[in-house]
């Protein structure tokens, strides 16, 4: 019987008909039970023993691959593999998928929930009624605002659609920019420098690869206008906090939606916490029912493709 590691969190719970696909077809199901993510060490004991993985946010590394002598396919569960050695994998003789466009809607419904949080100040407003506070302070309109998209993928493409309805002006910047998906969502090529300089919102969707860390810098964060917004739902290492931290506390921004952060999970208060427009989420965009059942089959189907001698879809 050919057996499958799952790293990725619920998948019982939340992937019971890919879970059954895959059992159907003669695969045994071990889960990580622990209720932490794995680290390479505990990864290096476990993945000599498996045929396949279907993997979260583990690290897996070169060194994990090495050990992965049984394995065909690692599929990871959701859209950013930046935690997997791709090239070592593919030296291995390792065939890597992930699961593209299939988390795109509940990205980037959490990424325009973070960003109206922020306009509106719905945070504390919540807080203040809860607690009996009556406080009607003067709030921000998106209509007619400039959201800059930072990176073009399948997240910011829905993203682009949602905000089709507030009659804003949306621009974007990605390295391989999809010029016909963009007239028809009429959103507009810029290159950084403009994408930053001339934006009320700054949205980030792009890959969180070593290359991109800290790529919304201090120097970057001071090209923003006065009072702009800044929204991640891609990859924590993408922002300096404590540069961000800095351009708030200074008050050059307004505030900031994030739900992903540099280390993960998040166990005490950041000092930008303190900044009332600041909402944070737990890197939950991908996180949803209807999310989940789409990965889970995608994923399914890309490791029965694998063993049937077919080729998956979104083979890296």
């Amino acid at each position: 019987m050919k057996k499958i590691l799952v790293t990725a969190s619920r998948y019982s719970t939340l992937c019971k008909s890919a879970k059954k696909l895959l059992e159907d077809n003669g695969f045994q199901i071990d889960e990580n039970s622990t209720g932490n993510r794995y680290t390479a060490d505990e990864l290096s004991k476990l993945v000599p023993a498996y045929d396949a993985a279907i993997v979260g946010m583990d690290p897996w590394n070169k060194e994990v691959i090495a050990k992965a002598d049984r394995m065909k396919i690692i599929a990871k569960f959701g859209v950013g593999y930046d935690n997997i050695d791709v090239e070592a994998a593919k030296k291995k003789g390792i065939t890597v998928t992930y699961a593209a466009g299939q988390n795109a809607v509940s990205v980037a419904e959490l990424a325009f929930s973070l960003l109206m949080s922020v306009v509106k100040n719905l945070s504390k407003f919540n807080t203040h009624v809860k607690k009996g506070i009556w406080d009607r302070e003067l709030q921000y309109e998106l209509y007619g605002k400039t959201i800059g998209l930072y990176g073009f993928g399948n997240i910011a493409q829905k993203f682009a659609e949602m905000l089709a309805g507030f009659h804003v002006n949306i621009l974007a910047y990605d390295p391989y920019f999809n010029k016909e998906r963009a007239d028809e969502r009429n959103v507009i090529y810029a290159d950084v420098d403009t994408l930053l300089t001339h934006s009320d919102v700054i949205s980030l969707h792009i890959p969180g690869f070593r290359e991109h860390s800290h790529i919304i810098n201090e120097s970057a964060l001071s090209m923003m206008k006065q009072n702009s917004i800044l929204i991640n739902t891609a990859r924590g290492n993408l922002i300096d906090l404590t540069a961000l931290q800095k351009a708030l506390d200074e008050q050059h921004l307004l505030g900031a939606g994030l739900d992903c952060f540099e280390i993960e999970p998040i166990t005490d208060p950041l000092p930008l916490f303190r900044h009332e427009r600041v909402v944070c989420t737990p890197h939950c965009g991908g996180k949803t029912c209807e999310a989940y059942e789409r990965i889970s089959l995608s994923t399914a189907h890309n490791i029965l493709d694998i063993f049937q001698g077919k080729t998956p879809e979104n083979k890296l």
